[in-house]
């Protein structure tokens, strides 16, 4: 568990992945009991995602504590609805997808050489930028319920009438990222459409930035072999 090990980004993006796709598929099959469905998908991606920071040991435990705070904050708000908690929770969940983030980009930006690795880390920066956004969506909405048509809070303060409000800003937020624009859902306010205007420009230059890095990193890596 050296310092100079390279993290091993296939757990991270297996949380990810988690969250992403396992949530909402059981949401969609045992729709009754959203809340559990939720705790359940968000336990699983903090608890699989942190196994990433483990070569890194100060990275490991602050990435663990931010976990288990996490989920303690969201087993506590599933019996006990608090807006605060809630507050409390995506805070957290913000600065553990910013350290993943960092770790991530240190190592896909700070080697010329390629692996599947790296390639791994590139997949989880930009579905870590989606998530991140998705935290600010949902945030704007607990402040202001109008910040969107198409979603509006019926219960909890994490429910709305389509599901689970993370769910529901993820979707948003990864059409923004990949500028698709469906139109189901669309910000309304000046703060909701500055976030979504600036996350369309964050995803097109962050995957004309990987592809440069790629790139350069293959030319770089075929020149010294040669």
């Amino acid at each position: 568990m050296g310092n100079h090990q390279e993290p091993n980004f296939g757990y991270l993006l297996g949380g990810i992945l988690t969250f992403m796709l396992v949530g909402p598929i059981a949401r969609q099959l045992f729709g009754s009991v959203d809340g559990l469905i939720m705790m359940g998908a968000f336990t699983a991606m903090m608890l699989i995602s942190v196994w990433s920071l483990v070569a890194n040991r100060l990275v490991f435990f602050s990435g663990l504590l931010l976990a288990l705070t996490s989920i303690a904050l969201a087993i506590i708000n599933y019996y006990y609805p608090n807006q605060v908690l809630i507050f409390a929770l995506m805070a957290i969940l913000l600065v553990f997808i910013l350290l993943s983030a960092s770790l991530a980009n240190t190592h896909l930006f700070g080697d010329s050489s390629i692996s599947a690795n790296r390639l791994m880390g590139g997949i989880c920066i930009y579905l870590l930028i989606g998530l991140s956004w998705s935290i600010m969506y949902a945030t704007l909405v607990l402040i202001d319920p109008l910040s969107f048509s198409g979603i509006s809070i019926t219960d909890g303060f994490l429910i709305t009438d389509n599901g689970p409000i993370f769910w529901e800003t993820t979707y948003f937020s990864f059409v923004t990222l990949t500028t698709l624009g469906y139109g189901d859902i669309t910000p309304i306010t000046s703060g909701a459409k500055a976030l979504a205007y600036t996350e369309a420009v964050a995803g097109q230059l962050y995957i004309a930035v990987l592809v440069g890095a790629l790139v350069g990193g293959y030319i770089s890596e075929k020149r010294s072999n040669n």
